[in-house]
């Protein structure tokens, strides 16, 4: 009876080593570099690196393979965290990124790349809220598309922003009927230069830029020019800023559900022979009712095709 007993608890303890398979890998000086489980083959539990001065460098979570929870990353040479990755967000990827002193810096979300995505927040050292940015992905490349600088009470400031603002007569629309809407730049990028802006969409309702605007340069554009040119819509805008102020639109004959109305705003200016100008990118979902209005209806926007 006792022979039975010490064969099962030594059995049992052979499995749990083999199960856990614990691995440790070490730097040429002896410090340990890595730290880590697997299951089946893959990473699995608490997965830690360090540097070589020993001080933990990173920690992550794995269920089976996949991160979960949250990741910490650690500073080199003082034990505080530099930045965590939030891996269960249903957005994506959360980051929050610290001061050495401990205090945020900056938060946003990252994409499979770890190019920033939509709006960060960026803090200075003793807290203050500074700068909102929006990055987008276009092309692969990562775009700082608007900027919103802010004073110690929380309002925008001209000076260091860029950013404009979308108006849309109607986000829900009939089919045949007009999609509208008016473009205005409320900081501009060259603030010392006479700039002026003016709104590309793609040409036809049946064609649309990628999400990413990848395909820009395969698709026809229809531009609409700011109120300086656009004579017709001066009277619905008074008291707008004619460079930074732009009506267009949209006839969809054909297509009716979910739409993505996908363009960019350009604001330019000339010097000499020479054209500099940057671009703003924004998307507009809509809806088309697969419903034909009897009569077009007066909209307040005119439109020029």
């Amino acid at each position: 009876m006792k022979v039975y007993i010490f064969y099962v608890t030594f059995f049992v303890a052979i499995i749990f080593t083999s199960c856990n398979n614990v691995s440790k890998e070490y730097y040429e000086n002896g410090m340990l570099k890595k730290e880590y489980t697997k299951s089946n083959g893959v990473l699995h539990g608490v997965y830690k690196e360090y540097y070589r001065n020993g001080n933990i460098k990173l920690k992550h979570n794995y269920d089976l393979g996949v991160l979960k929870d949250s990741s910490l990353y650690f500073l080199k040479d003082v034990n505080k965290i530099d930045f965590i990755r939030f891996w269960s967000d249903s957005v994506g990827i959360k980051q929050i990124e610290y001061y050495p002193n401990g205090n945020l810096e900056k938060y946003g979300y990252v994409n499979d790349k770890f190019f920033k995505i939509g709006k960060w927040n960026f803090y200075n050292e003793n807290g203050h809220l500074d700068v909102i940015r929006q990055y987008k992905i276009i092309d692969g490349n990562h775009h700082l598309n608007q900027e919103w600088k802010l004073n110690v009470k929380g309002d925008t400031l001209y000076t260091g922003s860029k950013y404009f603002d979308i108006q849309v007569m109607d986000d829900t629309i009939s089919k045949g009927e007009q999609f509208l809407a008016a473009a205005f730049l409320r900081a501009q990028l060259y603030k010392d230069k006479p700039s002026e802006i003016l709104v590309c969409l793609p040409n036809g309702e049946k064609d649309n830029f990628n999400k990413d605007f990848s395909n820009i340069r395969e698709i026809k554009l229809d531009t609409f020019y700011n109120l300086h040119h656009d004579v017709k819509n001066q009277k619905n805008f008074e008291g707008f800023h004619k460079s930074y102020s732009v009506a267009f639109g949209k006839r969809f004959s054909e297509i009716t559900g979910k739409r993505d109305i996908r363009g960019f705003i350009q604001e330019y200016y000339k010097e000499g022979d020479s054209i500099f100008s940057t671009k703003m990118y924004f998307d507009i979902p809509i809806y088309i009712k697969d419903t034909i209005l009897p009569e077009p209806e007066t909209k307040k926007i005119a439109i020029n095709y």
